[in-house]
């Protein structure tokens, strides 16, 4: 594991440059070996962008992120946000023209930053422009939910037990930042893994996309791991992430407008119905996350929304081809119930 804090890559001391790109990496991951190819350092992705922008400086951020308590226990989610800020501020950066590029749970910390510093109302990082998500769990992780069901071999971190799919601090995170990324002025690139890791994808294609209108969820040849060590300036993950820097340089202010559309089977955005999926992105049958309950559908009280997602956790029962998919569905479907016998209800 990599040492905590911010390391300069490239151009940081540059007292002329006009942005700053901060590399956030994910769970299990290090602020140096996250971003190239094994046994090729001389290959840093963050590195290559600050040669080829000249006019940024580059900082790989480095924070604990253990998969496992077997190694030591790991700071919760809110504390590490926390303590990410005071690093930046620490090095002068809350207040500069920012950018994050940032891997799996690097976004869920960002997100989670950023919202602590507007809740603070302390000016801090009102200059960020943009943030580029390489395989975040915007709606969580098939690997943490997997871990989750087997306690005692893995010991999951308490970072692991919040990246879980539909936990609700993701879904919270996930409504704030579509709520408020427009009004903000901040840009979001959004790319996704569509190989599989052993023997499943860590991050889906509708848990990897956050749900911002007007923002394609592009997909990358790559598995979770590998999407954030492009073996060359060739590859389209540098390709895009280069482009993104270059237009959050070019001018702040953030892509698409309003509502989201459903654009058909053409386009990699997901869409979205209403009566079932108010507040998060639309869910592919065998997932185990449900609608999300942060905001009820229109004329519905709580017994309704409960019904709805007991309805939902049953399609997908009836659809799911695993036995860890069919338990973890099954426990959904004794809490559905639980609670509509608690609201009167009769299941």
């Amino acid at each position: 594991m990599g040492k905590e804090g911010l390391l300069e890559i490239h151009g940081c001391g540059e007292k002329e440059r006009k942005m700053d790109v901060v590399f956030v990496h994910g769970l299990g991951g290090d602020r140096e070996g996250t971003w190239h190819p094994a046994g090729r350092p001389q290959d840093l992705f963050p590195r290559w962008i600050g040669e080829d922008h000249p006019e940024v400086g580059v900082w790989s951020l480095g924070y604990g992120a253990r998969t496992s308590d077997w190694f030591g226990a790991s700071m919760p989610l809110a504390d590490r946000a926390v303590n990410a800020l005071e690093h930046l501020r620490a090095h002068g950066l809350v207040r500069r023209p920012l950018v994050f590029v940032t891997h799996s749970l690097g976004g869920i910390v960002v997100k989670r930053m950023l919202r602590h510093a507007r809740d603070m109302n302390a000016g801090d990082l009102e200059e960020v422009r943009g943030v580029a998500f390489l395989a975040t769990p915007h709606g969580g992780s098939s690997l943490a939910t997997f871990a989750r069901l087997l306690p005692r071999i893995f010991r999951p971190s308490s970072l692991v037990y919040e990246l879980v799919a539909a936990h609700p601090e993701l879904r919270d995170l996930s409504s704030w930042y579509r709520n408020n990324h427009q009004r903000l002025g901040i840009r979001t690139k959004v790319l996704f893994e569509t190989q599989k890791t052993w023997w499943l994808k860590v991050v889906r294609e509708d848990a990897a996309d956050p749900g911002v209108a007007g923002v394609d969820v592009v997909p990358i040849p790559a598995d979770h791991f590998s999407i954030c060590k492009p073996c060359s300036r060739d590859e389209l993950v540098y390709r895009t992430v280069s482009a993104f820097v270059a237009e959050c340089l070019a001018g702040k202010g953030p892509a698409g407008e309003g509502p989201r559309q459903d654009h058909g089977g053409g386009s990699h955005r997901i869409s979205q119905e209403p009566s079932r999926r108010d507040s998060a992105a639309a869910v592919p049958a065998g997932s185990a996350k449900g609608p999300a309950l942060a905001a009820p559908p229109r004329g519905k009280g709580a017994l309704g929304i409960w019904q709805e997602r007991l309805e939902f956790f049953l399609e997908e029962e009836a659809k799911a081809a695993d036995a860890a998919q069919k338990f973890t569905l099954r426990k959904q479907i004794e809490e559905c119930r639980e609670k509509i016998r608690e609201l009167g209800g009769e299941r």
